[in-house]
């Protein structure tokens, strides 16, 4: 091997040095030549070996980097090695001075360690090593070197709790949007199950890594019947909003008490109308008063507006002549109070004949018997349950068969059951339900307590948003001013509280303020809420107000636009966040 040009000269200096023979010079060089030249000639090999080492560290971590990028895609410790492997030698050109490195990638503890000493999560770990050939080594008696590099990735030992939050509106529709969304939740699932695999295998622990929920929603989101004798629901009636749509005078010998009405010393609540026309709730509740809606508040007895109530639409009045309308949710006769004679009332001026009179009608309790009831009311998207949305909230679980399988049933009905009854309605979105029940699903109180504590600084609660962006809510042209959803009907104007000048506010814009609220109070809680918006056009006011949702400057991490092309990345993207790579060593 030709020696550089540098090492030429010095090799030349020192011969015509050596044939100096005035005075001492040969002498003391004779004595010094040995270790002089040792001296440079190890000096040469340190330089060279230093440079090696440096470009073989540089190639081992990102080899090790690319493997734990993929590591919640496939977990086979033989793959990853091969990705570790090939963008090893992508990286690293072997010089002339040095063997073949050999590389190897093992999985194995990492190096957080708890109070105990023991190791707390799964490590990538990447070793390359080679022998480097000593350009001097004569002189040490040595011909070759070992050099090597080691790097380790730790990945994250936090558990974590992930609650999808999806969108399944008439408008997810369009371009299959939902069913994409539900393959791309599939995905992020498969990673999360394969992660607590591996994690339980690494740290020898039970310990469940990795949870999952799904909150699929449109109006509102829908917790499920048999959480019918929940304490968190507002059993009694003594929420603030329980009785809109109810004048239990008209119809029982009813009476004002506190908290709520009473008749014959039982509670008078959505229940009791229920019963009374022998239907059943479906599972789907209303917002909260303000402004526990906004909030994850525990529910109590002792503050009734946290309580939450169960979806009741109530029967819109029919048209009796004059200037009356005809209102979509008619499924009983307002003048039928029962069987017999007497039992019908009479319908005159005092109560007909236009739009404000015929809402009046609306409020009528006598007519919640089984003799005033439409046949087959519910076959025609007609009831209490019209707009209740049919899927059910599935709460933070290990179980990935379990969650996977609700994912597939999603996608094989959504085109055919949006709502109980009806899908002419099921268009309305409510984002700022959807997010607010992924917040209750992912908390440690009720109404659903699956969530570890907010305090465990070793757990991850993570909400991911799926949604074309668009708020809206039904509105219609009768006296009601829109379907009966999760705030009632616009007219009862719940939209309006909390808003400081709500009557220079559509209904968007509206809803838009409390979704934000909402996203803002769920980060301030420590949730890792992201963001993505599906078909959303860049420059969109649908993606500046979902931006401002995932967190404002926040968003180039936390939120995404995605369409067909982008999708599959973007939730790797996001994966590879939730894992917390970080090189270790």
């Amino acid at each position: 091997m030709a020696l550089p040009f540098w090492l030429t000269t010095v090799v030349a200096a020192a011969l015509r040095f050596s044939r100096n023979e005035c005075g001492n010079y040969a002498l003391v060089f004779a004595v010094a030549v040995v270790p002089v030249t040792g001296s440079v000639a190890a000096a040469v090999d340190y330089s060279i070996m230093t440079r090696i080492k440096g470009e073989l560290q540089e190639a081992v971590d990102a080899s090790v980097l690319a493997a734990a990028s993929a590591f919640a895609i496939d977990y086979q410790a033989n793959s990853l090695a091969k990705i570790g492997d090939d963008y090893f030698r992508a990286n690293f050109e072997a010089p002339e001075d040095i063997d073949t490195p050999a590389y190897t990638l093992t999985i194995g503890p990492s190096a957080d360690i708890n109070s105990t000493g023991e190791s707390t999560g799964l490590a990538l770990i990447a070793e390359a090593k080679t022998n480097y050939t000593l350009h001097f080594g004569s002189f040490v008696g040595l011909e070759s070197t070992k050099i090597g590099a080691r790097a380790m990735v730790n990945l994250s030992s936090a558990t974590l709790e992930t609650a999808f939050i999806l969108d399944a509106s008439g408008s997810m529709t369009d371009n299959d949007a939902f069913q994409k969304s539900t393959n791309a939740a599939h995905d992020m699932l498969l990673m999360l199950k394969q992660y607590a695999l591996e994690m339980k295998i690494a740290t020898k622990s039970d310990t469940a890594f990795a949870k999952y929920a799904l909150i699929p929603f449109a109006w509102g989101a829908n917790v499920g019947s048999a959480s019918k004798n929940a304490t968190w629901l507002d059993q009694n009636g003594w929420a603030d909003h329980h009785h809109d749509q109810f004048d239990w005078t008209q119809g029982y010998p009813a009476t004002a008490v506190a908290s709520g009405w009473k008749a014959s010393n039982k509670w008078l609540t959505r229940s009791t109308a229920l019963t009374e026309i022998a239907d059943s709730w479906q599972g789907c509740v209303e917002a909260r008063a303000y402004p526990h809606f906004l909030t994850d508040a525990a529910s109590s007895d002792l503050v009734p507006g946290t309580l939450f109530v169960r979806h009741f639409y109530p029967d819109e009045p029919d048209m009796f002549g004059g200037s009356e309308k005809n209102f979509p949710n008619n499924y009983a006769e307002d003048n039928i109070a029962g069987a017999g004679a007497g039992s019908t009332i009479a319908i005159n001026g005092s109560n007909s004949g236009n739009e404000t009179k015929q809402r009046e009608r609306q409020f009528w309790t006598s007519k919640y018997n089984k003799f005033s009831l439409v046949a087959d009311y519910a076959k025609d998207g007609l009831g209490p349950n019209r707009n209740c949305f049919g899927f059910e909230i599935v709460p933070l679980n290990e179980q990935f068969g379990l969650t996977n399988s609700y994912i597939s049933n999603l996608n094989v009905t959504f085109s055919d059951a949006h709502t109980i009854g009806s899908g002419a309605n099921d268009g309305s979105t409510n984002i700022q339900q959807g997010l607010v029940w992924g917040w209750h699903v992912l908390s440690s109180t009720l109404p659903y307590s699956e969530g570890r504590p907010e305090t465990d600084v070793n757990n991850r609660k993570v909400a991911i948003l799926i949604t074309d962006g668009v708020n809206s809510y039904g509105t219609n042209g009768t006296a009601n001013g829109s379907e009966y959803g999760a705030f009632g009907f616009l007219a009862d104007d719940r939209l309006d509280e909390g808003l400081s000048n709500p009557g220079s506010m559509t209904t968007r814009q509206k809803m838009d303020a409390h979704t934000l609220s909402t996203c803002t109070n769920m980060r301030n809680a420590g949730i890792e809420l992201y963001v993505i918006g599906y078909g959303v056009a860049a420059g969109s006011y649908e993606e500046s107000f979902l931006k401002q949702c995932a967190g404002g400057d926040r968003s180039i991490q936390y939120y995404h636009t995605v369409d067909d092309s982008n999708l599959t990345a973007t939730i790797e993207t996001i994966r590879n966040s939730l894992i917390d790579i970080r090189l270790a060593s």
